[in-house]
């Protein structure tokens, strides 16, 4: 019977595999429907997630953050206390650790044993206070602090670095940069958090309550839609400011209203973990706490990460398509949409625009973003192409136009940073390598024969003289 249950579980699986390949690989018409072009817009998603190996990812964060997690409450309870003075202030530090815990790890309240299912949660929180107490005391000693404050650092610098890889951005922030964004969060982000918890818990927020509870339902609807406008305001912020890229307003509302909602159902449908908590529970006794915990962490990023593949592929709707078939272009496609965007930037600057930027550019040209990012990294290397700070990071050639050729396009990407492939010496090899030399020779002096600049004073030409045809 087990047998039989697992063999049609992975018919199952194999069958809704095969159906979102094919809703990703057709093309989408205009005169599609929406249904059609939602179903489509998710099977990308879905594909998109899994290359990234979203799934892996939320797993080292979970682990990541089991270690990062103290010496960076440490820090939050810290500036919060000095925030919020006296009792009340630890009160709300209080109710700031125990939501925490229960949002990101709501299994804890399905542990078997009634009386540990009742005291888990506070173990927790206590457990917490009590190593945070251990940092903040100097207990540990300046070394094993200092130890505690990189793994800390590391952890936001591995969530940038995750985000960025989903937006295809191959450079992070500078570190004097990636500071004062760290601090930032760090500090506000907990004062900001505490306020809210203490106007919800406040005497005008309880008189309101109960004025709105005189209408049947009315509460019960504010008490459930106000948790999750939060989490999906956090999630905005969150997907808007931490990828090293500019991320549109809507784009990162899209992505925290779908984490937003994948965190409430999370917290709903937690009794589907049961049966794990249970075996937990059972094998590991009172230290169950930490598994339990850790796959809290686990779901939690699990959601955070695929509300992030949202927003980019929302961002990047009118190319998404493009964007998965970029995997399978060949070389010479490589080449020419480097020249394109060499071309391009070329013109902007003779024209005496504003740089372009990558989503500019991809928009315009058709050229997957991050083929583009791709493409204009190699370039970069090579010094043909520099990045031009500002609200959204541009580009603009590094060097004199008549400096640059069509062959020092082709060699960046070609050549690159990487080493020449030597094989073994015999005769043949030699016989080989000059019968290459001469068509590489033969092609670089073509390439060569005209640069950048001849390129783009040509195009400009042909698009003038194109614009006055269609006037006239």
């Amino acid at each position: 019977m087990a047998r039989v249950s697992l063999a049609k579980l992975k018919r199952f699986q194999h069958e809704a595999q095969e159906f979102i390949k094919d809703a990703a690989k057709v093309d989408e018409q205009p005169h599609s429907s929406k249904w059609r072009r939602f179903a489509r817009f998710w099977a990308l998603v879905w594909i998109s997630f899994s290359k990234n190996r979203g799934p892996v990812r939320a797993s080292a964060l979970a682990y990541t953050t089991l270690l990062a997690l103290i010496p960076l409450l440490a820090l939050v309870v810290s500036i919060s206390t000095a925030a919020f003075a006296g009792a009340q202030g630890g009160e709300r530090v209080d109710d700031l650790l125990d939501r925490l815990v229960r949002t990101v790890a709501p299994q804890l309240d399905l542990i078997h044993d009634e009386e540990e299912r009742s005291i888990a949660r506070y173990q927790t929180v206590e457990q917490i206070k009590t190593y945070i107490g251990n940092v903040n005391s100097g207990a540990l000693g300046a070394t094993a602090g200092l130890m505690l404050v990189f793994v800390g650092i590391s952890l936001l610098s591995t969530i940038e670095a995750t985000f960025n890889d989903i937006w295809g951005v191959t450079r992070g922030r500078a570190w004097l940069s990636r500071i004062v964004h760290y601090w930032a969060t760090l500090t506000l982000g907990p004062v900001l958090l505490i306020s809210a918890l203490g106007l919800a818990a406040g005497p005008r927020f309880t008189t309101t309550r109960k004025a709105l509870s005189v209408i049947p339902g009315l509460e019960a609807l504010i008490t459930m839609v106000l948790p999750f406008t939060i989490i999906t305001l956090a999630f905005t912020a969150f997907y808007k400011q931490i990828p090293n890229t500019k991320v549109r307003f809507m784009p990162a509302l899209v992505g925290g209203l779908v984490g937003g909602l994948l965190w409430q159902l999370n917290n709903m449908a937690s009794a589907f973990y049961a049966s794990r908590i249970v075996t937990y529970s059972k094998i590991y006794g009172s230290i169950s706490i930490v598994p339990i915990f850790l796959l809290g962490l686990y779901f939690s990023w699990l959601i955070v990460l695929l509300g992030a593949q949202v927003a980019y592929a929302f961002q990047n709707r009118r190319v998404y398509a493009e964007e998965r078939q970029a995997e399978s272009i060949n070389q010479r496609g490589r080449e020419f949409g480097a020249l394109r965007l060499m071309l391009f930037i070329a013109e902007r600057f003779l024209m005496g625009e504003k740089p372009p930027t990558r989503a500019d550019m991809s928009l315009k040209l058709g050229v997957p973003s991050q083929l583009s990012c791709q493409l204009l990294s190699c370039m970069g290397c090579a010094r043909l192409v520099i990045e031009v700070q500002g609200d959204e990071t541009g580009y603009a050639p590094a060097r004199p136009l008549t400096d640059i050729t069509i062959a020092d396009v082709l060699d960046a990407l070609r050549a690159g940073a990487g080493n020449d492939l030597s094989t073994h010496e015999d005769a043949t090899r030699e016989f080989l390598r000059d019968q290459f030399s001469r068509v590489s020779e033969a092609e670089r002096n073509t390439a060569s024969a005209m640069t950048i600049q001849e390129l783009a004073e040509k195009s400009l030409l042909l698009r003038h003289t194109s614009a006055d045809k269609n006037n006239e």
